[in-house]
């Protein structure tokens, strides 16, 4: 295996040189003045420095920034959907690598969930001991399809010099234009379990969200999923978090293509 082209590929993701979709830039990279990180200094083979280097955490500035962008995508989608012809209450959040800080450099988007918070929904056994009132407007699916077509709107009209892809069944993913990073966002709406009723821990809320290709929702818990990675990677004194990196980094630099997403990579090194 050659782990000097990886190596190189490594080194230019970790400088930011290629983007999310893989492509190099040449004008960044002839332009940048790029840094030696301490692994590729050291004296070891070079699939050692390949390894060492892969499980690195991206760093603080460029997470930061990250959060930036998505933050300006929730403003405008708040003002957008909050406004009197529109009016669709929403909270927000995030989830996936950036949260779980497992993810690399130029080529991790950040997910913003768009929760519709004008309703919820409920399990069985938290109707049961919980009383919730009748809900009198559209079916969930409805809402969620109505949510999804609103944000693409204010999407197209606030990013216009950018590229609002819907062709997901589950996210649209917005890029390019005025912001340095992809943004997928993802309609969806609360569930309420019993045990987030009882126990009032962010990981046990449980969110649906839309798959507009299939016309039905899907249950997620991606608030459990931050968790427990989290508490595993303690028990693992932080080297879950450096398996997952490293992983995701072969991925990105295997032949043939490693079809398999952020997720199930992050649930392969949890087994």
């Amino acid at each position: 295996m050659n782990y000097s082209n990886k190596l190189q590929r490594l080194h230019d993701r970790r400088q930011g040189f290629y983007s999310s979709d893989g492509i190099y830039n040449f004008a960044k990279a002839l332009s940048s003045q790029q840094r030696t990180e301490k692994f590729e200094s050291i004296t070891e083979s070079e699939s050692v420095k390949y390894a060492l280097g892969s499980m690195q955490p991206v760093d603080d500035d460029y997470t930061k920034n990250t959060y930036t962008e998505g933050n300006r995508v929730r403003d405008r989608l708040l003002e957008g959907l909050s406004s009197p012809t529109v009016n669709i209450p929403v909270t927000f959040e995030y989830q996936g690598s950036v949260p779980l800080d497992v993810h690399v450099r130029g080529n991790s988007d950040i997910d913003l969930l768009v929760l519709h918070n004008g309703f919820v929904t409920a399990d069985q056994m938290a109707r049961q001991h919980h009383t919730y009132s009748d809900y009198k407007g559209k079916p969930a699916t409805d809402e969620l399809y109505n949510l999804r077509k609103e944000s693409i709107n204010i999407l197209e009209r606030r990013y216009y010099g950018g590229k609002v892809d819907q062709s997901g069944s589950k996210s649209i993913k917005l890029s390019g234009g005025s912001l340095n990073r992809i943004v997928d966002v993802v309609p969806s709406h609360w569930l309420r379990h019993l045990a987030w009723k009882q126990s009032g821990e962010k990981s046990h809320r449980a969110i649906y969200v839309l798959d507009s290709h299939a016309g039905i929702r899907l249950e997620n818990r991606p608030f459990m999923h931050i968790k427990r990675v989290k508490d595993k990677c303690v028990v693992m004194r932080g080297t879950l978090r450096k398996v997952v990196r490293l992983l995701k980094n072969l991925r990105y630099d295997a032949t043939p293509t490693v079809n398999l997403s952020s997720y199930d990579i992050t649930a392969i090194a949890c087994i």
